[in-house]
């Protein structure tokens, strides 16, 4: 019965054993199915454990690996008391007795606290100490990969063989396919980021291919700034280049919210994080908003925050020359590391473009420099032309720099006065404006104390160099320099940009100084070549001058009759000068009138004749000085008057110069232009001045030899009248003999001797000539106004007029000039001789 007993008991065990093999196998099978349709890591991991919880009915079931690169043990999978733990890694200590166990490729079971204390288990923080636990291995290979771990919180001794076995059949099974699942991840990882790498290289292989076709500078800027945009997709991009170290840094290529902006520039504040950025040479990346305030990261005025910035350095060498600024505004975090890693390789290679294409442009722009400055070294040294100089150079460096503002500046230290021979703005070239003071303490004279070029870069500079001007428009950056010759400041080129800052780098600054310092020797001699001919030509002109006077001279002094004297100088002047008009006019200071003696008016000289003296004529004699208006216009009338001879035009231009006798401004010379201003010069005035002051000796001598001569007539008229007075007692025959010696004398054409019948009243006219009178009642005519006035009556104008002012009566022919004198006899007039 025992035997029996025995037998059936070890059947059942057997047939236990059985049915718990085929669970375990059932289970293995199904873990291995759900492996074995899985390569994705971590799918693996929790498909395990979630079928050993199921399993072994267990809330407490981890699943460790092993990195064994990095020496740390991270936990896949941890769930104690049913709840998943996320559990950090911890150091690898091969040390620990557990670890030599799981080694020998045997499962650990710990069935007591004391053991676990013996094989060194140390639990995670926030765990509990297990009572039992059973420790797998997972191997691949010799590597140790890994354990799966069941714990028992509530009792010792709680895990026997067949758990082991079922657990160490799915450590093996686990372990291949974590393996598997690892590596296929790995490859794919190394596939993802070979794809990436390759689109990375791609991209870097078109920039760089875009970038060799280019030898521009901006051209390369330009060429890689689109490129990233399209490559990471954004608007929001800029690109900045710093020439000089710590100095000025300007945007070449900027676009936010895709929008190209326009160049700007600032300089990096000492110590701020752009300066960082520059002098510490590594890239920065701020994920947030948060991040940039807290580093102090500056925006540029005008744009927006972004969220998210990587600012790559362009190093090349010991120093950095720009930065690329890649930013997103759309979200925090938005670059990786990839990314990152992309924009770092091409910025280096940019920069390396950017440097050769630098270089290249360098020389390039020094051997344009050399053929410019050669090319107008060549035109210069052919010149001794001080305008044609300024403005070969002037034209030449327009052309060469493209600028649409220049000016050429020529300093007159004596007078202190800013000269502008040369003046182009917005491309118009301007005629050249009046003269300018050199201010004391502005720019120019600053330029003349320090010989040093003055240039600005931007907006802010020039205001504060240049101040603003109300109505212009103001440069944007402007360049100064100065042209010296003989140990001084001779005067400045001015350049001015309207349309961009940084205009003038380096390489402009060094052509225009090259250039200048040509200049100045070259505008030098020029300047003394043209004193040296303007001192010839005026040499030239004076002895031209002199042989004019001296013909005139000549002409005046083989004549002493006044009015050859002054046809000769009327045709004279006409000759010599551009005049339209020529007057000579003399003065009767007592009559207040001028006697215009010669008048000439395109091709027709006009006959004398007399007029009350014009304003013009009193300005003259009170002043002594010539007048020389060049522009006459209402301002000139209203100061000297109109003096237009009637029927005649109104000059434009005009020069008066007084004949001056003695202390008397005896009469004037005058040359007028009738179509056109600015018809005269200095020298004309001059010219006409000597004329005039010999004009006026020799017609004095004239007028004295002509009132001699006509003194001496007078008395030899006066001798032979009265001889031949003497000799006649007969009354009619001695007036007869009167009347016909005045008749010859004067050349009348009417004569007449009048005599006063004071007991009849009656005048009767004993001698007539040209006309006949009958007797008159007295009081009637000019004749009685005489014998009553006893006082001789002159009328040279408006005969018939005067007389009807005086109260007589015209009687006979009207004449045309009139004289008539008293015959007085014992005291008393008596009649007239007229």
């Amino acid at each position: 019965a025992l035997e029996n007993a025995r037998l059936f008991d070890e059947t059942q065990r057997l047939l236990k054993e059985t049915e718990s093999r085929n669970a375990e196998l059932a289970v293995i099978n199904s873990i291995q199915q759900g492996v074995g349709a899985e390569l994705d890591f971590q799918a693996i991991v929790e498909l395990v454990g979630d079928k050993l919880r199921e399993v072994f009915e267990s809330d407490d079931v981890g699943i460790l690996w092993r990195d064994e690169t990095a020496g740390m043990v991270h936990v896949l999978y941890a769930y104690e008391h049913g709840m998943r733990l996320r559990l950090p890694p911890w150091r690898d200590d091969t040390n620990k007795p557990i670890f030599r166990k799981l080694l020998e490729r045997r499962p650990v079971v710990v069935n007591n606290e004391a053991e676990a204390e013996a094989l060194g288990i140390v639990y995670a923080p926030g765990t509990d100490r297990a009572k039992s636990s059973v420790f797998v291995p997972m191997f691949s290979g010799d590597r140790l990969l890994g354990s799966i771990t069941v714990d028992d919180h509530e009792r010792e001794w709680a895990f026997g063989e067949a758990q082991v076995r079922l657990l160490s059949t799915v450590a093996a099974s686990m372990g291949t396919a974590l393996e598997n699942a690892r590596l296929f991840d790995e490859t794919q990882r190394l596939l993802k980021e070979t794809e990436q790498r390759n689109g990375e290289l791609a991209v870097i292989t078109s920039i760089q291919q875009a970038v060799s076709a280019e030898l521009d500078f901006q051209g390369i800027v330009d060429v890689v700034g689109d490129k990233l945009r399209e490559v990471f997709a954004t608007g929001d991009l800029s690109i900045w280049w710093q020439a000089e170290p710590g100095g000025a840094t300007r945007s070449l290529y900027s676009y936010e919210h895709g929008v190209r902006d326009a160049p700007t520039s600032f300089t990096p504040r000492p110590g701020a994080s752009a300066d960082r950025l520059l002098r510490e040479r590594k890239t920065l990346l701020m994920r947030s908003r948060d991040e940039q305030l807290a580093i102090g990261f500056p925006v540029v005025e005008g744009t927006d925050r972004a969220r998210s910035i990587v600012a790559v350095p362009m190093t090349a060498g010991e120093r950095t020359w720009g930065a690329v600024f890649l930013e997103n505004h759309e979200r925090d975090d938005a670059f990786d590391a990839d990314q990152v890693r992309l924009v770092e390789t091409i910025t280096a290679s940019m920069t390396v473009a950017l440097l050769n294409a630098r270089s290249f442009e360098a020389e390039r722009q020094r051997a344009a420099e050399l053929a410019v400055i050669n090319s107008i070294q060549q035109g210069m040294s052919g010149s001794l032309d001080f305008q044609g100089i300024v403005e070969l150079v002037g034209d030449r460096l327009r052309d060469v720099l493209a600028v649409q503002d220049m000016g050429v500046w020529w300093f007159d230290h004596e007078s202190k006065m800013i000269h502008r021979p040369y003046d182009v703005e917005h491309g118009q070239r301007l005629p050249a404006p009046a003269p300018g003071p050199i201010k004391p303490g502005g720019v120019v004279d600053q330029l003349i104390a320090t010989r040093q070029a003055r240039i600005t870069h931007t907006v802010a500079e020039e205001r504060a160099t240049y101040g603003t001007i109300a109505g212009t428009d103001a440069a944007l950056c402007s360049a100064l320099i100065p042209i010296i010759g003989n140990d001084r400041v001779l005067g400045a080129l001015m350049l001015d940009n309207f349309e961009r800052e940084h205009a003038f780098g380096e390489a402009e600054v060094r052509l225009l100084q090259t250039v200048a310092s040509g200049m100045g020797v070259a505008l030098e001699n020029a300047r003394l070549f043209d004193e040296t001919q303007r001192l010839l030509k005026e040499t030239e002109q004076r002895s031209s001058e002199l042989a004019l006077i001296n013909s005139v001279q000549r002409g005046m002094a083989g004549s002493l009759d006044y009015r050859a004297i002054v046809s000769l100088v009327g045709e004279k002047i006409r000759e010599i000068f551009d005049a339209q008009s020529v007057v000579v006019g003399t003065f009767d200071h007592a009559l207040e009138v001028e006697h215009i003696l010669y008048s000439f008016e395109k091709g027709a000289v006009e006959a004398p004749f007399t007029r009350p003296l014009p304003k013009t004529r009193r300005v003259l004699i009170e002043t002594r000085e010539p007048i020389f208006e060049n522009r006459v216009d209402e301002a000139v009338t209203r100061r000297y008057g109109d003096s237009t001879i009637p029927g005649t035009e109104s000059p434009k231009s005009v020069i008066f110069a007084p004949m001056i006798v003695g202390d008397t401004v005896s009469g004037y010379l005058s040359i007028q232009n009738i179509d056109r201003y600015d018809a005269f010069t200095e020298a004309n005035l001059r010219l006409l001045q000597t004329l005039a002051s010999s004009t006026g000796v020799a017609l004095e001598s004239a007028r004295l030899f002509a009132q001699t001569q006509r003194r001496a007539a007078e008395l030899d008229t006066v001798n032979t009248v009265s001889q031949q007075v003497a000799g006649k007692l007969e009354l009619g025959a001695l007036i007869e003999l009167v009347g016909e010696q005045v008749r010859a004398v004067f050349k009348a054409d009417l004569a007449y001797v009048a005599l006063l019948d004071r007991a009849t009243g009656t005048i009767t006219f004993p001698y007539q000539h040209g006309e006949s009178h009958d007797p008159l009642k007295y009081g009637e005519g000019l004749t009685s106004r005489i014998i009553d006035s006893g006082q001789a009556l002159i009328l040279n104008t408006e005969v018939s007029q005067r007389s009807q002012d005086l109260g007589a009566r015209l009687i006979g022919k009207e004449a045309l000039s009139y004289l008539g004198v008293p015959i007085f006899v014992v005291g008393r007039c008596e009649g007239v001789l007229s």
